[in-house]
């Protein structure tokens, strides 16, 4: 929530350049700042941020100005706090210098964090630390259409580490300028950040009440930004700012939404409407008129992203298998088609095998990478005393995995970290029994399986001769159509199939509402956007006599790694 570095109608302004504060009227504002997931949707993360500034620009004779600046940033996992005050020193009329020093703490939630270790290193400090932050800056106004900024935020570099061991919060040099034609203003900033340098333009409309109009974004058009300041009267001002990351449009949130408050002291009032005499007036009688406000309709929907996923088996069965022998093969002989989301049972946890036999040892039948796996698990539970491993296998693979247990055993480990679990009967492991039949060929899974389109009105009694929603596709072919008079549909359910029963093709569709007043007049609401994506899954199964394949060893084995 920091204002442009020339811009000395913007109250957050002097979190970016405390010397404005001698060129800004004294005032008071109150800002906060909430995420948005879209209308319609039922989440969201509000007031995330909020700012405070109190700024005077003649504390002293008209040569000083002060001001106490607040931030604070809210997380599920973090926080941030800014408390400083700012002074700032005026020379010649059009040039000043200012400083500001603020206590900035940074604190982490460690509830929140996952699998977290309370005698990890870097928290060996504590979870929080208060740093002081510097920032530095000038101020010119060499014509009454130009302005001029530069300085340096994080002058000073404070240590943010928790352990004090060097992580900084780099400097952050800036130089900024203004060019005023008329009511229009042009404003552009160059920042030097940690990932390197950035250029951030505006274009704004001021007016005379010092009330404004902005539109903000950078060079490389990663995000968008409108706001505005409207002076509501006498001393108070309200402000608006919507923020769209362009950069990242199928993010986590929608934009985010600034609003503030602004008290300004010693501002003249606004002179009443003058009051002429009687005698002076004119009067006639006018006709009453009725206020004409056009009908809309806005729509959203609880989906607008389409996934689906067509998976396809594919079976290569040579000539000389018997049709008797096909019939014996399972389903999972033959593949089967698994659906994107499995529940997965967890099995029941057996009893380690005791007193397995030393004398066993692990063969060559095993596949190089499960012999570098055993290797890896051997070098991993050897370097910490604290952690075990578990060989876990299934019945017939009992001898097996205590070859393996064996070979760890010979590596260094101590027999007693390495423990032998059979397999429990609804693991994974073991081979699934199933009756006999071909599954089918053919699976589609969409996600999410339909969605709710939903119709908002404004100015209208929503009773229509009749009405039509229509989803289009990129070309501007309608490819899904729904239809009916009387009341307008609050919402509608969509299975994502066309007209002819399919489901659409990957794209991007639009849909619209459309529908015929009882007066005759045609209407439309505004347009929405669908995305479809598409994944096509091929998996192709042989039956075959050979026997070369069945020599490569599977390594049903399971190696797991505990503390």
């Amino acid at each position: 929530m920091m204002g442009p570095s020339v811009s000395m109608e913007d109250p957050m302004a002097a979190f970016a350049n405390p010397a404005i504060l001698s060129f800004q009227r004294a005032r008071l504002a109150l800002g906060a700042k909430a995420y948005h997931l879209g209308f319609g949707e039922s989440g969201g993360i509000p007031l995330r941020q909020g700012a405070f500034a109190l700024s005077s620009p003649f504390l002293l004779s008209d040569r000083f100005g002060a001001g106490m600046l607040v931030q604070y940033f809210d997380s599920p996992i973090f926080q941030r706090t800014s408390i400083g005050a700012g002074v700032s020193a005026r020379f010649l009329k059009f040039l000043s210098v200012g400083a500001q020093v603020a206590a900035y703490n940074l604190s982490y939630d460690a509830a929140n964090f996952v699998e977290f270790d309370p005698a990890d290193p870097v928290f060996a400090g504590g979870y929080s630390r208060t740093v002081i932050n510097a920032t530095l800056g000038a101020f010119a106004q060499p014509l009454p259409a130009l302005s001029l900024a530069l300085g340096v935020r994080n002058a000073n570099g404070p240590d943010l580490s928790l352990v004090g061991d060097g992580v900084t919060l780099a400097p952050e040099p800036f130089i900024g300028a203004g060019y005023a034609v008329g009511p229009m203003r042009a404003l552009v900033e160059l920042v030097g950040t940690a990932y390197g340098p950035e250029t951030r333009w505006s274009v704004e409309a001021v007016s005379l009440a010092g009330s404004y109009l902005r539109f903000s974004s950078t060079t490389d058009l990663d995000q968008a930004r409108l706001e505005g300041l409207l002076h509501v009267g006498g001393p108070i001002s309200v402000s608006y700012g919507y923020e769209l990351p362009l950069g990242a449009l199928g993010g986590a949130t929608n934009g985010s939404h600034t609003f503030s408050l602004v008290y300004e002291f010693g501002r003249t009032p606004d002179l009443p409407d003058p009051i002429m005499p009687p005698a002076l007036l004119y009067t006639t009688d006018l006709p009453t008129l009725d206020p004409v406000l056009r009908p809309r309709v806005y729509t959203s929907a609880t989906s607008d992203y389409l996934r689906y996923y067509e998976q396809v088996i594919v079976r290569e069965i040579d000539s000389d298998i018997p049709e008797a022998a096909l019939r014996q093969l399972s389903k999972a002989d033959l593949g089967a088609l698994d659906s994107v989301r499995v529940a997965r049972v967890q099995p029941t946890e057996p009893a380690p095998i005791e007193d397995p036999n030393d004398r066993v040892v692990m063969t060559g039948t095993y596949s190089s990478q499960y012999e570098a796996s055993v290797r890896e698990a051997g070098r991993v539970v050897g370097r910490d005393d604290s952690r075990t491993l578990r060989v876990t296998a299934p019945a017939d693979a009992l001898l097996r995995a205590t070859g393996v247990r064996n070979r760890l055993v010979g590596q260094g480990i101590p027999g007693d970290r390495v423990e032998i679990v059979p397999a429990p009967a609804d693991s994974t492991l073991e081979r699934a029994t199933q009756s006999s039949f071909l599954p089918e060929e053919h699976a589609l899974v969409l996600e999410p399986a339909s969605t709710l389109l939903y119709f908002l009105g404004a100015n209208q009694d929503g009773v229509a001769t009749g009405w039509e929603v229509r989803v289009d596709d990129a070309e501007g072919n309608t490819v899904k159509t729904f239809a009916g008079s009387g009341q307008l549909p609050d919402e509608l359910a969509w299975d994502w199939l066309d007209d002819t029963g399919t489901v659409i093709a990957p794209g991007v569709y639009q849909y619209r509402l459309y529908w015929t007043d009882q007066q005759g007049e045609r209407h439309a609401s505004n347009r929405r956007k669908v995305y479809v994506q598409k994944f096509l899954r091929k998996v192709t199964v042989r039956v075959t006599r050979d026997i070369e394949p069945l020599q490569q060893d599977a390594d049903r084995i399971e190696l797991r790694i505990q503390h």
